[in-house]
């Protein structure tokens, strides 16, 4: 997901800090996006762009174009993000943000991480990506035409995700789940029998051969209910996205914990340095919390939403604390 560029402000900032502003107007340029337009001007970057309280007026509120007015309000402990768009015939969006999950009933989660997909089997589409069509690398990217080769009785149209598999979660010997993208959406140019060309209209990593055709697959903002299970049980850290060495804020891991443990998508746990519990409810400094995206029977997939250090894999799961 692109960042937003550079930016023009509308208010006088001068020598006060952005925890102190009251109010700040961005017009949108090409390129703008409102998770990155909110990380630019809030005070706690890391975390505010990924929660966003649910609105149900708001269908997409990722959608914004070159001339309408983002206007950031603090209010308390909470912002207020209102969209004026340039156009008059379009109505005025307002999202309310919390600093934090535990302090909301539910969260609409980025659309770079609701594009993470993790199943407990691999997944099966209806084609895969043979080649670049527009260069002779192995890549390709946006504006890119690629072939797929789909199956016969298989007629798509309109957006199209391609889907990358990642890496397959394991620990012990055993497989836990499988971590697949949404890398990109293409659109249909050309057919010839079960071969499929199609453009590439938007891109999140590069498309190469292999990555799948999943017509069927259903985009829309990831909306979580937030809950606080009580465990019977400690878990641990099994997997990083992106294998990074260190885990920290905006970093999606995996546990091995899951539905059989009590957990549901959108609960909320805490991260607790090994050594320090004796067992769930016992006690002990909690270095950090987990938002679960994606419960399976027994492992799901978790975002690191604040941590007061940087933390390796031997850290437990536990219970969470306010």
């Amino acid at each position: 997901m692109k960042r937003a560029m550079l930016i023009v402000l509308f208010v006088f900032i001068g020598m006060t800090s952005l925890a102190e502003t009251k109010e700040v107007v961005h017009v949108v340029k090409k390129g703008d996006t409102l998770w990155g337009i909110s990380g630019t001007y809030l005070n706690t970057p890391l975390s505010w762009p990924l929660l966003w309280s649910r609105n149900k007026e708001i269908t997409n509120p990722h959608l914004i174009y070159p001339g309408d007015k983002v206007i950031i309000r603090w209010i308390g402990n909470n912002v207020v993000v209102k969209v004026v768009p340039k156009e008059k015939a379009r109505p005025v969006k307002t999202i309310k943000l919390s600093k934090s999950p535990e302090h909301m009933n539910s969260v609409i989660i980025s659309p770079e991480y609701s594009g993470l997909i993790y199943t407990s089997k691999p997944i099966t589409c209806q084609g895969s990506i043979l080649k670049n069509e527009d260069g002779p690398g192995e890549f390709a990217t946006l504006g890119d035409t690629v072939s797929i080769k789909i199956k016969p009785e298989i007629h798509p149209t309109g957006r199209l995700p391609i889907v990358s598999r990642e890496s397959a979660i394991k620990a012990g010997g055993i497989i836990y789940g499988y971590v697949y993208r949404i890398a990109a959406l293409a659109r249909p140019v050309s057919r010839v029998d079960n071969m499929l060309h199609a453009k590439i209209m938007y891109s999140v990593k590069e498309v190469t051969k292999g990555d799948l055709l999943c017509k069927d697959l259903d985009i829309k903002p990831l909306t979580l209910a937030v809950s606080r299970p009580k465990l019977k049980a400690m878990g641990h850290i099994i997997g990083i996205y992106g294998e990074t060495a260190e885990i920290g804020p905006l970093n999606v891991v995996f546990i091995d914990l899951g539905k059989k443990h009590g957990l549901k998508d959108g609960s909320l746990l805490g991260i607790y340095k090994a050594g320090s519990l004796s067992g769930p409810g016992s006690g002990g400094i909690q270095e950090g919390k987990l938002l679960v995206l994606k419960v399976l029977g027994e492992s799901s997939m978790a975002l690191v939403f604040e941590s007061k250090v940087p933390l390796g894999r031997d850290v437990l799961v536990g219970d969470f604390k306010p």
